[in-house]
């Protein structure tokens, strides 16, 4: 019989993940981008947001392609290929992963 995890250690889980990355790259072109972590939290609904700014070169025209979140020992925590275009007026877009962290019930 699987048992079911207390809500307080789901709550304990979800504030634990939000502290684990460490550095977000996300790639333009060819080139790989080094992004501070803005903003970790847990979301009124359970759900584990991770925020950094993703931004283009002065007179870049080419969107981001790939984003990633590291560790502190550099271990890719989260890759995800999506494609954010610029735009003059926005040279920097605020990019999100958001993770579920929840209890399922199983054997």
């Amino acid at each position: 019989m699987a048992g079911i995890i207390q809500t307080a250690y789901l709550t304990h889980m979800r504030q634990a993940a939000r502290s684990i990355p460490r550095l977000a790259k996300y790639r333009i072109g060819s080139t790989w981008r080094t992004a501070q972590i803005e903003e970790a939290e847990v979301l009124e609904n359970g759900i584990v947001a991770i925020s950094f700014y993703v931004r283009r070169a002065s007179g870049e025209n080419v969107p981001a392609t790939r984003f990633r979140l590291y560790d502190d020992n550099g271990s890719v925590l989260a890759d995800k290929a999506e494609t954010v275009s610029f735009t003059d007026e926005t040279p920097k877009v605020l990019y999100r992963f958001r993770f579920t962290v929840e209890a399922v019930e199983g054997s």
